[in-house]
């Protein structure tokens, strides 16, 4: 019971911080290194912490590369234009977000059981997919003056980081 409800409370603080660094305004610190200070405190024991630490703060790097793709709003991100040129329009957005997804969870594979995290990995990359970006979603609803795509991005996160530490 008491792991169960250690990964709803980082499915939800992740969703949270990860949208809330989204948002118009917002620090992107938020998102950047929120999520990994979180994780670790959610996540670590005393004995681990150190280890643990520094595999969540891993994850600041690819939270840090930024997803945007370029349009005549925005100049995107360094890797949204490389896989702007690479993929287009339609799948670009698809694609960028998938394989940030597997970038940020690859300092966990330290951590974690290895099938663990080849599952939590590839069923996140999976449940991801269809809410990113422009590839399936044609607007941006909102929760709470938060971006759903984020929360959803970002809770997913959460979910997979802790469901491949935590047996249950």
């Amino acid at each position: 019971m008491e792991k169960g409800i250690i990964i709803v409370a980082t499915t939800i603080i992740c969703a949270f911080l990860g949208a809330y660094g989204g948002k118009a305004g917002t620090s992107k610190a938020w998102r950047r290194f929120g999520i990994p200070i979180a994780l670790t405190l959610l996540l670590s024991s005393s004995q681990h912490l150190l280890k643990y630490a520094l595999c969540f703060l891993g994850m600041s790097i690819p939270l840090s590369l930024g997803y945007g793709i370029p349009d005549e709003h925005d100049e995107g991100s360094t890797l949204g234009v490389i896989f702007y040129n690479i993929f287009g329009g339609r799948w670009c957005d698809f694609a960028l977000r998938v394989t940030l997804f597997i970038l940020t969870m690859l300092p966990v594979i330290f951590i974690a059981d290895l099938g663990r995290w080849f599952v939590a990995t590839f069923y996140g990359s999976l449940l991801v997919a269809p809410f990113v970006g422009d590839t399936f979603v044609k607007n941006e609803p909102q929760i709470w003056g938060l971006n759903s795509e984020d929360l959803i991005y970002y809770g997913t996160l959460g979910f997979c980081v802790s469901w491949a530490l935590i047996k249950l």
